[in-house]
C-alpha cells in the first residue's frame, strides 16, 4: 500500500506484504539499471510469472546469496571508515542470539535473496535451528536471528518500526513487519 504510487505502470508481483519489481541491467560496471514497465512486458508478450522465473534465475547466478554474522559486516564497514570506528568495534562481543545479515554478493537490493530457492533452508540446516526470525533491514538485506525468547516478536516489531521511521530512506524501506521461517 505504501508504494502504490511508485508502482503505477511498473511490472511487479505481490509477495507477502511487498512488491517484487523487475529491472534490466544497462551497465554492470556502473550498476545502472532501469525498471521493467508493464508496457514493456506486454510488448515482450511474457507473463509476470515467466518474467519472475527468468529474473530469479539470473539473480541467483549473478548475485549469489551471502549470509554472514552481523559483526563481520560491521568490521568490513569499519575497515572502510577508518581506525576510530574499527577501535570502537574491537571490543564488540558476539551477540547471543547470533545476528546474521542475509544479502547478495554486491549488497545491493539483496533482500531479494528471500526468494532464492533453499537459501533459508540451507542456513537453518547449517545452524541446526527449527525457525528463524527475519527482520527486513532494507531493500538491501535481512537480519536473521533465532533462539532467544527474551527478544519477543513485539519487541522486534517495535524495533523495526522505529528503525524504519528514523533511519531508512523511504525508497529503501522494505516492510514494517517481521517474518518467521519454519524449517
Amino acid at each position: 500500500k505504501m508504494n502504490e504510487e511508485y508502482l503505477k505502470g511498473k511490472c511487479y508481483l505481490e509477495y507477502l506484504d511487498f512488491a517484487i519489481v523487475f529491472a534490466i541491467t544497462i551497465d554492470e560496471k556502473q550498476r545502472a539499471s532501469t525498471l521493467v514497465l508493464e508496457e514493456l512486458r506486454s510488448i515482450w508478450n511474457v507473463s509476470k510469472e515467466e518474467l519472475y522465473e527468468v529474473a530469479l534465475a539470473n539473480m541467483q547466478s549473478k548475485e549469489p546469496c551471502k549470509i554472514v554474522p552481523i559483526q563481520n559486516m560491521l568490521f568490513d564497514l569499519a575497515e572502510e571508515h577508518g581506525e576510530d570506528m574499527k577501535a570502537l568495534l574491537d571490543g564488540l562481543e558476539l551477540s547471543n542470539p547470533p545476528f546474521y545479515v542475509m544479502t547478495n554478493e554486491s549488497g545491493i537490493f539483496g533482500a531479494v535473496t528471500i526468494l532464492y530457492k533453499d537459501a533459508l533452508k540451507q542456513f537453518a540446516e547449517e545452524h541446526s535451528v527449527d525457525n528463524i526470525m527475519m527482520i527486513p533491514a532494507s531493500v538491501h538485506e535481512w537480519i536473521l536471528l533465532w533462539g532467544d525468547e527474551t527478544l519477543s516478536k513485539a519487541y522486534l516489531q517495535d524495533m523495526v518500526t522505529e528503525v524504519n521511521n528514523m533511519e531508512i530512506r523511504p525508497d529503501e524501506l522494505l516492510s514494517y513487519n517481521i517474518y518467521q521461517y519454519d524449517y
